[in-house]
């Protein structure tokens, strides 16, 4: 009788997390300020959430949200967009202040980080700022970066989808 009692509990639990699982997903790709927002960040040229990336810190609606890829450091010269912090406007419309981190190989020891800083005023327009500094070494550069200056480095990293000015 204890084992079957031990196999029910067990399989109730597992069937609580596996429905936990897939109902977070749900709820997270719901969210209006997550992955549904792309089309206008693209608009805006601020940067998406990208199909590798993960959310963490799941449905804190007014606390926002973080999107990880799992990596830390990029394999190739390929940028890689490490990080994305949303904090929406409320809990149901509109996006706010978001804050996104990319990191792009210089030498076999040293990455660069830009850090963009990215304020949306309604659905029309997003002002931007951002740092660019040498990652885990951000004694040795730290530039303040302007929405110009932006533009110039997602060009040269080939992130075109953030040059506003072309």
């Amino acid at each position: 009788m204890k084992k079957y009692i031990l196999r029910g509990i067990l399989l109730l639990f597992i069937t609580y997390l596996i429905f936990d699982f897939f109902y977070n997903r749900h709820r997270i790709s719901n969210l209006h300020y997550g992955v549904k927002a792309n089309d206008l960040r693209g608009r805006l040229h601020i940067p998406i959430i990208d199909d590798y990336m993960k959310a963490k810190n799941k449905y804190n609606a007014f606390f926002g949200n973080r999107w990880e890829s799992g990596k830390d450091l990029p394999k190739d010269q390929e940028p890689l967009h490490v990080w994305k912090n949303v904090t929406p406007l409320t809990d149901t419309t509109g996006l706010y202040d978001e804050m996104d981190a990319y990191r792009k190989k210089f030498n076999d020891t040293l990455y660069f980080q830009m850090n963009i800083y990215s304020k949306v005023q309604g659905d029309t327009q997003a002002t931007r700022h951002g740092k660019l500094f040498f990652y885990n070494y951000n004694k040795l550069l730290h530039i303040d970066l302007t929405d110009i200056q932006i533009d110039s480095v997602s060009k040269s990293w080939g992130l075109k989808y953030l040059v506003r000015w072309r």
